[in-house]
């Protein structure tokens, strides 16, 4: 499990999104074909919703303010970030709803 560097907190990544079984000579490979994490295809999907969202004038004027305040040094890695929060709270619904916490 990957771990937050400016927390120390371990992060749930939701395991794979696409995984796959590969075989040979009766042995499986070990890492071929476990494709990506949840928390990957999560935040892919984030992005894109809010990229699709920028043809706003006003939602774009809205992010660069939040990019100014966020302290990352670019607006990809504002925007990288803001794709894995809300990847982030998607897992963390996705686990209460599956414990019935809801």
């Amino acid at each position: 499990m990957p771990t937050n560097k400016a927390t120390g907190t371990k992060i749930n990544n939701g395991g794979n999104a696409f995984p796959e079984s590969y075989k040979g000579n009766d042995k499986p490979h070990e890492g071929i074909g476990d494709g990506m994490t949840l928390r990957d295809y999560f935040a892919g999907q984030a992005m894109q919703g809010i990229l699709a969202s920028y043809s706003d004038i006003e939602r774009m004027r809205m992010a660069a303010e939040g990019w100014k305040k966020s302290g990352e040094n670019t607006f990809e890695e504002y925007l990288s970030s803001m794709s894995y929060q809300q990847a982030d709270a998607m897992i963390k619904e996705r686990m209460k709803e599956a414990s019935g916490d809801e």
